[in-house]
Parts: structure tokens; C-alpha cells; sequence
């Protein structure tokens, strides 16, 4: 019998076995992409997930999770988009551990960080950390500086509803809490979008202003009212009770002295900036030096970072009126030892 010959059986025998990569070694890969901090490095390398997602099946779910850990909204488009995603594919919910809400726009009238929690509060079960950055009109990003909507109106301050905290108080996984550049109404309000947060356990401010002080809404936050560690209790205040670690840079003192007081000996971390408010007047009288000595007295370990240009100052002034045992400094601002 003759030997039939099947064109294209040789050259395919001819051909190098393709080599089989396990799965887990792609997924190794994968997470060599991306990195928590989001450095410029992993920027350029969100394509590169999109694309891992897009050529195999079995890439997608591990691509998915790395691409949604870290979401940035910077407008209403992104994020509209972000919630219909969140809609349209429900298991993307569960990837989501860090939302950062950052642009020119977070003191309009159309503010996304005021609609957040309303939007948001059901879809994100694993969020842990917020992160909330406005930028100045003088700094330069890659953000656009033009409102998306041609009803948006500026505003001095975050517009927050008075039903925010009601909302937010369904993060119940959200631990963290950065805010940098805003600036709210009122202490007050900033204070109870605090407490709106039932197991915040970190608080991170950057140059954060309040138009106005505000009055006392809670027990366990009126600043005129001695607090019941002060009498020797060891109660957590009902106010913000997981709070225990504080970062306060660049802010009005009397919001740094009433987020202390409230919490007191609680505090497990407490880092402030040397001057904590570059104000003249108080650098003179000596107001934040001794309130940085009384805030040593109720912590176990004070973190300071201190301005550069006020170093001298600091080493001259400072170092005679907080004992050096819980003290230690950085020269590196929110760095602490």
C-alpha cells in the first residue's frame, strides 16, 4: 500500500513543542507588576495588566485583582464609569481594597468625595483605605483643571451632606484615612465624618483648614469637657473609639489639640511637624511647643518630623521643653522613625 502523504503533517512534527508555563509561574509575573505604592514603574505597566487580562483566560481573575486593589477617580466620568464596572461585574467588588479620590475638583459643588459614600457604600466590602488629595490651583499634575460638568461651581470647602456620616458608616472595613490640601466647613463636621467611620484606626492629615471651629455635637468630642481618661479611667471614648494612631501635618492647632485630647492615652502613634502650623505668632509665644509637651505627657512616643528650615530652632527651643525619653525625631516630613 502506498504511504499517503497528508500535506503539512511534517512540518508540523518539525515544529518545537510549545513549552507549557504553569499557571502559578504567570501569576508570579503578574504580581511582579505591580506595586502597592504606585510608583511611575507600575503607571506603565497598568496596559501590560490590561493586556494579561485580554490574551488568556487564565490570567484574567489574577490581572483583575491587581488592576482594581488601587482604584483613582479624578472625576465624575471615572467615576460613573468605576460604578457601572462595579454593577455590570459584582465580583469585581471584592478587589477593591484602597480608593484614592484626588483632582482640582473635590471643593465643587460636584465634589466626588461627597457623593462617594452614597454611590459606594454597598459595592466595596473590602475596602480598607480612602485616600483624599486635592490639588491647589498653582500645582501642576497630570489631572485635567476643567470641570467636567458645566454646572460645577467652586467652593471654599468640601460640600458634605448631612447624611455623609450616615453613609460612610457603612465602610465598616475601612481602617485608614488620608485626607491632604481640603479644607471642610466646620471642625465639627470633619469630627463626625470621623466618627461616621465605625473602625478608623488611622488618620493621616496634610495641610487640613476648618472655616470654622464649630461647636460640640458629641460628649466624648467637647474639648472643654475634662475627658474620662483624664480622671484615670481606662474606657475607650465613645467617639471615634478605634482611632489610635494620629499624623497631623500642617494643621490649625486647635483641631490637632481636640483630636488628641479625645483621645488621650489611647494613642498608639502620634506624629506631628515642628512648627505643626508655619504661624509666626504661635512660633513666638511658644503655643506649639507646649502643646507638644502636654501631647508627650498623655502618649507613650512622640514622632516629630521637623521642617528643615526650622531645624535650628527646633534643636534651641524644643529640646528644652519635651523630654528626650518618648521623643524622637525625623527630618523628613510624614517619615517618622
Amino acid at each position: 500500500m502506498d504511504e499517503i502523504t497528508i500535506p503539512g503533517v511534517e512540518m508540523e512534527h518539525s515544529k518545537p513543542r510549545l513549552l507549557h508555563i504553569p499557571t502559578e509561574v504567570c501569576e508570579n509575573v503578574i504580581d511582579m507588576l505591580y506595586d502597592l505604592h504606585m510608583s511611575i514603574a507600575t503607571r506603565e505597566n497598568i496596559s501590560t495588566l490590561h493586556s494579561c487580562a485580554l490574551v488568556c483566560r487564565d490570567w484574567r481573575v489574577r490581572s483583575q485583582k491587581m488592576l482594581f486593589y488601587q482604584v483613582q477617580l479624578a472625576d465624575t466620568t471615572s467615576f460613573r464609569r468605576l460604578s457601572t464596572i462595579l454593577d455590570d461585574a459584582p465580583h469585581l467588588r471584592d478587589y477593591v481594597f484602597l480608593v484614592e479620590l484626588t483632582g482640582y475638583h473635590l471643593h465643587y459643588t460636584t465634589s466626588i468625595f461627597a457623593l462617594f459614600p452614597a454611590v459606594f457604600a454597598a459595592k466595596l466590602p473590602n475596602l480598607f483605605r480612602i485616600d483624599v488629595v486635592h490639588f491647589p490651583d498653582i500645582v501642576v499634575t497630570q489631572f485635567p483643571r476643567a470641570s467636567d460638568s458645566p454646572k460645577a461651581r467652586a467652593l471654599p470647602y468640601i460640600p458634605l451632606h448631612p447624611r455623609f456620616p450616615a453613609f460612610l458608616s457603612a465602610f465598616t472595613a475601612v481602617s485608614e484615612l488620608l485626607l491632604m490640601d481640603t479644607t471642610f466647613r466646620s471642625f465639627t463636621e470633619f469630627a463626625r465624618m470621623l466618627h461616621g467611620l465605625p473602625n478608623l484606626d488611622q488618620l493621616i492629615c496634610y495641610s487640613i483648614r476648618w472655616i470654622a471651629p464649630g461647636g460640640s455635637w458629641h460628649p466624648d468630642a467637647n474639648f472643654t469637657k475634662q475627658p474620662e481618661w483624664a480622671a484615670g479611667k481606662d474606657t475607650l471614648p465613645s467617639f471615634a473609639p478605634k482611632l489610635r494612631q494620629l499624623e497631623l501635618i500642617d494643621i490649625a492647632l486647635y483641631g490637632a489639640k481636640r483630636l488628641i485630647w479625645t483621645r488621650g492615652p489611647h494613642l498608639t502613634w502620634l506624629t506631628l511637624t515642628i512648627p505643626l502650623l508655619s504661624d509666626p505668632e504661635e512660633l513666638a509665644d511658644r503655643t506649639q511647643l507646649e502643646f507638644m509637651h502636654r501631647a508627650q505627657k498623655i502618649v507613650s512616643l512622640l514622632y516629630l518630623a521637623v521642617l528643615d528650615r526650622y531645624t535650628k530652632w527646633v534643636h534651641h527651643t524644643a529640646a528644652c521643653i519635651v523630654e528626650p525619653a518618648t521623643l524622637e525625631f525625623d527630618s523628613a516630613i510624614g517619615s517618622p522613625l
